[in-house]
């Protein structure tokens, strides 16, 4: 046998685990399960409460489908949220304005993909003012109060496009719709996630959600650098 089976050998005949160690180790691990439960119930039932109150809103009409959290409607009442593009065609359609506008109003919510609706179109075939709007129209309703959510921070939205808006908008737009959207919070006065107040200095050019911040004792923190940080508000 090596020295390190001697040694392991020896630790183990020199402190032998009793009955009442197993007992109370046994004990612990069934009343960390029964708190783990708990939790899951107490979740289960904080959905199924938000979600029954989203349901006495909708019946009484004082949220509309188009308000409404994806998750909460029924199949049938996501199919007809992604038919209200084409409606919208339907009403501007013989009137005498701008074709762009038409189109936009068909394609506003198609993606470059093809992940979009109401016909799964690709960039080639997406009006480009369209693929603008698109943008525009998201970052409108991720930065909104919704009756399901609070508003989102600007630098939320933004890092949101940086993960998976580039396959799904034109390039071209939605990099030029992040360096302003960013840069209108240029020496802004913001908040990180762990609570400390900061001013905006630098926009980072590949990383548009995550700018050089100035904080209150006058040190720099570089938010690319540091990925245990964001920005969690805007003052």
């Amino acid at each position: 046998t090596t020295v390190v089976d001697e040694t392991f050998t020896e630790e183990v005949n020199e402190a032998p685990v009793t009955n009442a160690e197993v007992t109370e180790t046994t004990e612990k691990v069934s009343v960390d399960n029964e708190q783990i439960e708990e939790e899951n119930s107490s979740a289960t039932s904080f959905a199924e409460s938000e979600r029954a109150e989203f349901e006495t809103l909708k019946r009484e009409k004082k949220v509309t489908l188009l308000d409404s959290y994806k998750e909460y409607l029924t199949d049938e009442e996501y199919a007809m949220i992604k038919q209200h593009p084409k409606f919208g065609y339907d009403i501007l359609k013989n009137q005498p304005i701008d074709s762009r506008i038409k189109k936009a109003a068909l394609m506003h919510h198609e993606r470059c993909d093809g992940s979009g609706y109401p016909s799964n179109l690709t960039d080639d075939l997406i009006d480009e003012f369209a693929m603008i709007i698109a943008i525009a129209d998201v970052y409108d309703a991720m930065t909104a109060t919704r009756s399901y959510r609070a508003p989102l921070c600007p630098f939320q939205v933004i890092a949101n496009f940086e993960e998976e808006g580039y396959q799904k908008y034109h390039t071209k737009y939605i990099l030029t719709f992040l360096k302003q959207i960013a840069a209108a919070y240029q020496n802004n006065r913001v908040i990180l996630n762990d609570g400390r107040g900061c001013n905006i200095v630098l926009l980072n050019q590949t990383a548009y959600s995550r700018p050089m911040v100035q904080l209150d004792d006058g040190s720099i923190i570089d938010l690319n650098t540091h990925r245990d940080l964001y920005i969690k508000s805007v003052i």
